[in-house]
């Protein structure tokens, strides 16, 4: 769906330009923050923002999206121990999938796309971290799909839910197939339910696209990591990847 801002008037457009893409910078912050603390098995509400290796409490100006990072060099002002690069990269995508998603949607679209591309960030960036996808993420992309699909495309509904099962089912198979074959774990169970819940919000046509291209994302980054030489065992994000592959097919259809 064409974006219908660009023909609004400027006043009313204006608020959104700027509106959109700082929320997904901030989300961005907030989820970078989630993953972090979530790997480390840390309270996402307490202790409040602070430095790890002092302590010290940040500050507003440490908490802006990007420009807290570029302002502070990446690092503590106090003492100087680095922040996670994980801070930057987050807030960056945010605001790219708030762009992204303002250009290509409006109205109700426009706040589904954002819901999407913002869960899609929080699996990322904590698949990316420690190779997990908790269950309220997965899940929730699932039931978030369905009910975005109920809601804005009802005709659409037995498709998405259709296209959840045989993407869930597909993954599933092929895990299974792959432990009975060498006798370990290959993929993880969340890449399942979140195949599944990317065929919730995007139905079957975009699953073989999305799975294409999440397969040469993960390619190209171990043979990057392996430098040419192949390891017998190497970790992979397939969910970052997947997510990825996912959203740009999204935002990218006609």
């Amino acid at each position: 769906m064409t974006i219908a801002l660009l023909p609004a008037p400027l006043p009313v457009a204006m608020p959104l330009l700027v509106a959109v893409p700082l929320l997904g910078a901030v989300m961005g912050s907030f989820l970078a923050t989630a993953a972090l603390r979530g790997a480390y098995g840390e309270s996402l509400l307490h202790p409040p923002s602070h430095c790890r290796g002092c302590g010290r409490r940040l500050n507003a100006i440490d908490l802006l999206p990007i420009l807290g990072y570029a302002l502070r060099r990446g690092r503590c002002t106090d003492c100087g121990t680095p922040i996670p690069a994980l801070f930057p990269l987050a807030e960056t995508a945010g605001l790219l999938i708030g762009l992204s998603a303002l250009w290509q949607f409006a109205g109700a679209d426009l706040l589904a796309a954002l819901l999407f591309g913002l869960l899609l960030l929080a699996i990322a960036l904590r698949d990316s971290r420690d190779f997990t996808i908790p269950d309220i993420l997965s899940y929730g992309l699932i039931l978030s799909g369905l009910g975005a699909t109920a809601w804005l495309k009802p005709a659409l509904l037995p498709e998405h839910a259709l296209a959840a099962l045989l993407g869930g089912g597909l993954l599933a198979l092929l895990a299974w197939g792959y432990k009975r074959l060498r006798g370990r774990d290959g993929m993880g169970w969340g890449d399942v339910k979140l195949l599944a819940g990317i065929g919730a919000w995007m139905g079957l046509h975009s699953l073989p696209m999305v799975v294409l291209l999440a397969a040469l994302g993960g390619i190209a980054q171990a043979v990057w990591q392996s430098r040419g030489k192949p390891q017998a065992t190497m970790m992979i994000p397939l969910g970052s990847w997947l997510g990825i592959a996912a959203w740009l097919l999204y935002v990218g259809q006609p």
